[in-house]
């Protein structure tokens, strides 16, 4: 007979235990099963998560990198024309400062020629040569008459 429904408080005995308890064990593994694949499933989908923001981040940081190039190589080519530009320039104050120079050594010129006829010597005429003739026409001791200038042409 069953001990089951004999209503009495004892636990059951032999096959009907066994059944329970496998029955009891099968369950525990089950949910144990259950939430083991559960956990997994979790991990997997936290992973594919991971994955999709790694990929998302590196993608980021892919255009980031690119468009940094990109400028870079915009920068290269701009300074390549500022330095071309500059180079011009020098070439052109090394010859603005050639023809400086040969103005300064002309200006030194003058200031020594001019220092040379004295201070005033800007505002008057340039010395020229003039020989003076001397007429001995009157022997008597008297001064002699310069008659002619010759040189500017002019007579006194």
């Amino acid at each position: 007979s069953s001990h089951f429904g004999s209503g009495s408080a004892l636990p059951p005995t032999g096959a009907a235990t066994a059944g329970a308890t496998h029955f009891f064990l099968g369950g525990l593994a089950m949910q144990a099963m259950k939430a083991v694949e559960d956990t997994v499933l979790e991990l997997k989908r936290s992973m594919k998560q991971a994955l999709q923001q790694a990929e998302h981040q590196i993608d980021a940081k892919r255009s980031e990198t690119s468009e940094m190039v990109q400028r870079l190589m915009i920068d290269k080519e701009r300074l390549a024309q500022e330095e071309a530009e500059l180079e011009c320039e020098r070439q052109d104050l090394a010859r603005m400062k050639e023809e400086l120079n040969a103005q300064m050594e002309e200006v030194s010129k003058l200031r020594e020629e001019i220092g040379q006829r004295g201070f005033f010597a800007c505002c008057t005429r340039p010395k020229t040569e003039t020989k003076y003739e001397v007429n001995d026409a009157n022997h008597l001791g008297t001064d002699p008459e310069i008659e002619n200038v010759i040189g500017d042409g002019s007579t006194r």
